[in-house]
């Protein structure tokens, strides 16, 4: 049986992988693409269906793309760690995404996926798949080393008009640093 110390630190190597998991995905939902570098090693890889490149090339890349989002949400579940050593891990992630576009970026996501919408309206795509994750930990440190976006499958779904619910206690997403996370984090000295 593996001593007490080894069972911890397997223990904090996950909850630090899966840490900067669920990090990636509020830094797509919020637009906090700044993040996106702190959670990948230096010279890490990214391919991520329609990019495939170092983090500083990802990043652009998202800032375009996202231009045309009105809102996005990343959902991971089923996130299997199996350690290839003390530094070294295969992370597999489900990961389901809702992403509301515009309707410029429904038309140029529907050109890029080969789908069909009706032009001029906002749609949201659902989609399903896996990150497949390479993790190093680097001078103590567990980020990602390498990631392939793996889609299972996208639907589309026109937004009918008068979508937006309204109230005036909602409490309403937002895709930059005015978003209610960042405020209390700031609030909280978080950041």
């Amino acid at each position: 049986m593996r001593d007490i110390e080894q069972r911890l630190a397997e223990v904090e190597a996950r909850f630090a992988i899966s840490d900067i998991v669920h990090k990636f995905c509020r830094a797509a939902d919020r637009s906090d693409l700044n993040a996106i570098p702190s959670l990948f090693h230096d010279g890490a890889v990214d391919n991520h269906v329609f990019y495939e490149g170092d983090v500083a090339g990802l990043v652009e890349w998202m800032r375009e793309r996202h231009r045309n989002i009105l809102n996005a949400a990343h959902n991971v579940s089923n996130i299997l760690i199996e350690f290839a050593g003390a530094d070294r891990a295969l992370v597999e992630s489900r990961v389901t995404v809702c992403i509301r576009y515009s309707a410029a970026g429904a038309a140029a996501f529907a050109k890029a996926a080969g789908i069909a919408i009706v032009d001029g309206r906002p749609v949201d795509v659902l989609s399903f798949g896996r990150y497949v994750d390479i993790f190093e930990r680097r001078d103590g440190v567990w980020k990602i080393a390498s990631r392939t976006a793996v889609p299972d499958q996208h639907i589309a779904f026109e937004v009918p008009e008068g979508d937006d619910l309204e109230s005036p206690t909602l409490v309403k997403p937002r895709r930059d640093q005015d978003d209610i996370v960042f405020r209390l984090r700031r609030e909280m000295g978080l950041s």
